[in-house]
């Protein structure tokens, strides 16, 4: 069972740190992080010595009954609440990701001026995942294998991308009960080769590639794979392509082991690649962090300064893409442990 005033303690730990009065926690998966309500519009305020959620009326009594931290619940706009609130502080520190409009509206409130991070601590806390949160994520990658076994099945000749999108939704919902990380990407043929392709009504052929992204939102952690394969008996190109981009990521995450600065690994496989003569058909970042979001840190790419902690969870996602005509991608999810690597 996740420990949510654990959690809870540690931001009022950096917040003294930060000389900090009281920290805003405004962004959806943060303040999911530390309340444990989904699905509520609401916003969590943090003193060192106590905490109150804000939210509009609509949600008061399910966050009354489900938010897992003590804390004072009430709607912002009513009897002057947030000015009150906020009345006794000065130094009120948020996340720099917060829109300029937002925290003028917040100051417009409160009479009060508001600090930004620029190093946010709470995005720091949730790269490194607790035992719960990374049993659920084991979940979450188990309902997205066994729906993609299953997808696979139901992929023929003819079938189009976009039925083939609509099918994993439905078995993630009707077998699962779970929602989509993200829009399943499903790319047939030249269309592979597009690594943010949209998914249309191009029709699987034979001989065709078959590239699919897909991933589950399983109580809110996220899973995010890919799966490139073949209709038929595989070309020569395809089955060298696709030995490459297996091999790099066997490389990296044997590397991981040893390795644990992010850029350094992305360039690790950059230069794999370019040894084969195909750098520049690696198009994007080796991966990045998953969890309440399915983009989230750490981030293993170029201008990463971010290092692998142990009980971090990352994808590992190498690809190339052929001129138009074809891609492939294996991407997976690994768990960060303290002398090894765990595939999920």
């Amino acid at each position: 069972m996740i420990d949510f005033n654990k959690r809870l303690e540690k931001a009022k730990n950096f917040l003294s740190r930060l000389k900090g009065d009281a920290l805003f926690v405004a962004s959806y998966p943060d303040v999911v992080y530390f309340t444990g309500l989904t699905d509520v519009e609401g916003l969590l305020y943090i003193t060192k010595t106590s905490s109150c959620f804000f939210t509009s009326s609509i949600y008061l009594d399910f966050a009354i009954q489900n938010i897992k931290i003590p804390a004072e619940i009430m709607d912002p706009y009513k009897n002057q609440n947030f000015k009150k609130v906020l009345s006794p502080f000065s130094k009120i520190l948020f996340s720099s990701e917060v829109s300029y409009a937002r925290v003028e509206n917040w100051a417009k409130m409160s009479g009060k001026k508001f600090f930004p991070i620029k190093t946010d601590p709470i995005k720091k806390l949730r790269a490194i995942k607790d035992k719960d949160e990374i049993e659920i994520i084991r979940k979450s990658v188990q309902i997205s294998r066994d729906s993609f076994k299953e997808l696979k099945e139901f992929i023929k000749p003819g079938i189009s991308e976009i039925e083939a999108v609509g099918y994993f939704l439905y078995i993630i919902r009707k077998k699962w009960g779970a929602k989509e990380s993200f829009a399943p990407i499903v790319a047939f043929g030249e269309n592979a080769s597009f690594p943010h392709h949209s998914s249309n009504s191009r029709r699987l052929k034979e001989k065709d590639i078959v590239l699919i992204d897909f991933g589950v939102n399983f109580q809110g952690y996220h899973s995010d794979l890919t799966r490139t394969y073949f209709i038929g008996k595989p070309s020569r190109e395809f089955k060298n392509i696709y030995k490459i981009v297996e091999d790099v990521q066997k490389a990296v995450i044997e590397k991981i082991i040893k390795e644990k600065s992010c850029r350094k690994l992305f360039l690790y496989s950059y230069n794999l690649f370019e040894k084969k003569g195909l750098g520049k058909n690696f198009l994007h970042g080796l991966g990045h962090g998953i969890g309440l979001e399915i983009h989230e840190a750490p981030s293993l790419s170029l201008k990463s300064k971010d290092i692998l902690k142990e009980n971090m969870v990352v994808t590992i996602e190498p690809g190339l893409y052929i001129n138009n005509n074809f891609g492939v991608r294996i991407e997976d999810d690994i768990i960060i442990n303290k002398d090894s690597i765990e595939i999920l």
